[in-house]
């Protein structure tokens, strides 16, 4: 089991699933509260970083760790710690080609701008 250090979670206080269900001043509240505490994590530990996470995933059932409910996740990091080495390590980022760029905005114009009101 992968465990991390200073895990806190940020969670509004009306039950909602996705941050679009949240006011403005829900919203507000939320991201304010977020940096606050990531701050205030960063300072306490010096030259070490914290991770802002919210996950959206209604394709997993609900469980003792997964819940439908907006919550945010701070997690203390620093260069090599035990989710770098899960998980980060894998990550493989590569820049498109002009080809592979074109698909992708291709993509995104139907998801926003054909969609748009």
């Amino acid at each position: 089991m992968l465990q991390v250090q200073c895990h806190l979670l940020v969670i509004p206080y009306r039950h909602v699933e996705h941050l679009t269900a949240l006011t403005p001043k829900e919203r507000q509240d939320f991201f304010d509260t977020a940096i606050l505490f990531q701050q205030k994590i960063r300072k306490s530990a010096s030259g070490r970083g914290c991770d802002f996470r919210q996950h959206d995933r209604p394709f997993l059932p609900e469980s003792a760790v997964k819940v439908n409910h907006v919550h945010g996740h701070l997690l203390l990091r620093s260069y090599g710690d035990a989710l770098y080495k899960e998980v980060q390590i894998f990550e493989q980022f590569r820049l498109l080609s002009p080809e592979d760029m074109r698909h992708e905005m291709e993509i995104l114009k139907r998801m926003f701008l054909d969609s748009a009101p």
